[in-house]
């Protein structure tokens, strides 16, 4: 196999195992970001791609094909690119690695500088901007980044890089809702089911069972209220013509099994929409007394609202997992008081 060769390059390995980033470094997505961040008269080509950057592997679709430029584009034109929901006030000081996030640039203004960066690096070592230079010198330049050797104004190139790599991983795995995974090609490169509303029809089966990922969104057609004479005869015809259809119909009393695992992971392990907005409000901490306190920008040191642990003592928010207990909750409360 190909990584395992000797002296494989960071681009072959995140193309071979599939990490869909591997076209991180051919030009198109720089390319696509570029389109974001300077003016679209010195951008050519790049946002579809270029020779040296494969947009399909003999696994599926490469990072353009699931439209991650998209994805991060979107993502930095929102809350997220703002940092709306963290402390963006000072002081603003280099801390410790333990105490996280330090810059006062937003994640817009660090992707802004560090794309235009990866043309200045480009053309300072080979006189031609980045997505015109061959794949070694690319990798010459991205392991520059990753080291932090590449000089940036009120953050290190390091960070960028592990921005930029963590947004295309995003893009490519985060619900098709974001405007990335399209077609949920990345999870289908992957085996992963997505939301599934349960596993019920799927777990006592002898036989190994290949599940059809599905969306958050789950998008029909056509919804009935009533699956019975007209509704059925409706729900049956536009089937046939190729429609999908929902049917909601009354049933039994509510069970835990009718409340689904679905959540969206996303927003929830990775943006921490949970969690408490510290854009107005935090506090500061410091991991020993010769260190200087500094604010905790973003939250996400673990994950509340699980219903596991000690969560439900230190979390009064809504749990995304639906537990037994929540139905015993009043009659408790009644009985105790």
């Amino acid at each position: 196999m190909e990584n395992e060769k000797k002296g494989v390059s960071r681009r072959d390995f995140m193309k071979t195992t599939g990490i869909a980033t591997g076209t991180l470094v051919g030009g198109g997505i720089i390319g696509g970001l570029i389109g974001y961040n300077v003016n679209r008269d010195t951008v050519t080509d790049e946002t579809t791609g270029n020779p040296r950057s494969p947009n399909q592997y003999d696994l599926g679709p490469g990072a353009i094909g699931l439209g991650v430029p998209y994805f991060i584009d979107n993502q930095l034109a929102g809350s997220y690119g703002m940092n709306a929901k963290e402390y963006m006030q000072g002081p603003f000081e280099d801390g410790a690695t333990t105490q996280g996030y330090q810059s006062r640039l937003t994640r817009a203004e660090i992707f802004s500088q560090g794309i235009a960066k990866l043309d200045e690096e480009a053309f300072s070592r080979f006189d031609k901007s980045f997505s015109e230079i061959e794949p070694e010198q690319m990798d010459e330049i991205l392991t520059a980044f990753q080291k932090g050797e590449v000089p940036m104004q009120a953050v290190t190139s390091d960070f960028f890089f592990k921005l930029l790599r963590q947004a295309t991983l995003e893009g490519a795995y985060a619900d098709p809702i974001y405007n990335g995974n399209r077609n949920m090609e990345g999870w289908k490169m992957k085996g992963f089911p997505g939301h599934q509303f349960s596993y019920i029809g799927q777990i006592e089966s002898e036989e190994f069972v290949e599940i059809e990922p599905k969306s958050i969104s789950n998008k029909v057609d056509v919804v009935t209220v009533g699956v019975g004479w007209t509704g059925g005869i409706v729900a049956a015809e536009c089937s046939k013509a190729g429609l999908k259809v929902r049917g909601l119909e009354r049933g039994a009393e509510r069970g835990t099994k009718d409340y689904g695992m679905v959540h969206d992971e996303f927003r929830y392990a990775i943006r921490y929409e949970l969690f408490q907005d510290l854009s107005k409000e935090s506090i500061t901490f410091r991991n020993n007394r010769e260190m200087k306190a500094l604010p905790m920008r973003m939250m996400g040191s673990f994950l509340l609202g699980e219903g596991l642990g000690g969560s439900g003592t230190h979390w009064n928010g809504q749990n995304w997992r639906f537990l037994p207990y929540d139905f015993e909750i009043k009659s408790m409360t009644d009985e105790k008081y």
